[in-house]
């Protein structure tokens, strides 16, 4: 295994430490702006979220290809989170290779983990295809529906390779109604399904090994999604970036905007700005107003 990216200390000062009890929840997804650059075109930025065991869940971001340091800024999140050398660390994506590299080797207790959430997601996508489908063959379409309920159970108990397995299985029928079917009776959006299909084995076969037991997490109320990322994605960058607004950015800017935006909704903002202008507004004065 390659070195930790950071050093944590070696395995006898983690053990002599005290192991925290509850783990460290962190999910990271990304979302898009409108280039002001190039127009036509956008760029990523990168939101992410700590549910530490003892202290206040908080947002991070940043634009990744403007970040010279990302995996840093997302180690001292963690760190001001209260992670420690042997933290156990639970990291939920939704299986790009972008977000799962700056995760890697940030802990050495740390699990990295393929959302719950993306898995259902395309799932859902290839059931609207496949009830299409049955209005053009209903034989055809049951079959499929049937082979996709097969697949969301073995997925959701772990079972990687049978759900390829089922999928590959997929990709038989098609092929076959594809080759047996008349061209007027075909489904309309036959090639939107096998494309949906084919990228769907791909996405598995690529994260197997970060599928677990969601059934067992889930009757144990362990975490298996994370759509509370999602919605911090949607919450940071809806009304200030580009939702219904078309708003084109710099990533310099959106970069910046992104550090004063989370630190606000976690509420650190007033100490940051403290520290810069000393002479702003005295802590005291404002938990008088509170009091008031």
């Amino acid at each position: 295994m390659p070195p930790l990216m950071y050093d944590s200390g070696s395995i006898v000062y983690r053990e002599s430490l005290p192991r925290p009890e509850r783990t460290m929840i962190i999910g990271m997804d990304g979302g898009y702006i409108r280039d002001w650059n190039n127009k036509k075109n956008v760029f990523e930025v990168i939101i992410g979220k700590t549910v530490p065991p003892e202290k206040k869940a908080k947002c991070f971001g940043f634009v990744g290809t403007y970040d010279k340091k990302p995996k840093r800024r997302i180690y001292e999140h963690l760190k001001s989170q209260g992670m420690l050398p042997h933290q156990k660390m639970e990291f939920f994506c939704d299986g790009a290779q972008n977000l799962r590299n700056m995760q890697i080797y940030l802990n050495a207790e740390s699990v990295q983990i393929l959302d719950w959430f993306h898995i259902t997601m395309r799932i859902t996508i290839l059931n609207q295809f496949a009830l299409g489908l049955l209005k053009a063959d209903e034989k055809k379409g049951q079959l499929l529906l049937k082979i996709l309920k097969s697949i969301k159970w073995n997925l959701w108990h772990g079972k990687a390779e049978d759900a390829l397995d089922l999928i590959e299985d997929l990709e038989i029928e098609l092929d076959e109604y594809q080759n047996n079917t008349p061209a007027k009776k075909k489904y309309e959006n036959l090639k939107k399904l096998v494309f949906h299909v084919n990228d769907f084995y791909t996405y598995i076969n690529n994260n197997g090994k970060y599928i677990v037991n969601y059934s067992e997490r889930y009757r144990y109320g362990e975490t298996i999604t994370t759509s509370f990322v999602e919605s911090t994605v949607n919450y940071v960058i809806a009304k200030r970036f580009n939702k219904k607004q078309s708003m084109q950015w710099t990533k310099r800017g959106a970069h910046l905007l992104l550090q004063v935006r989370t630190q606000v909704l976690n509420e650190d903002w007033e100490s940051v700005f403290r520290k810069i202008y000393p002479k702003f507004r005295p802590a005291e004065i404002k938990e008088n107003k509170v009091a008031a």
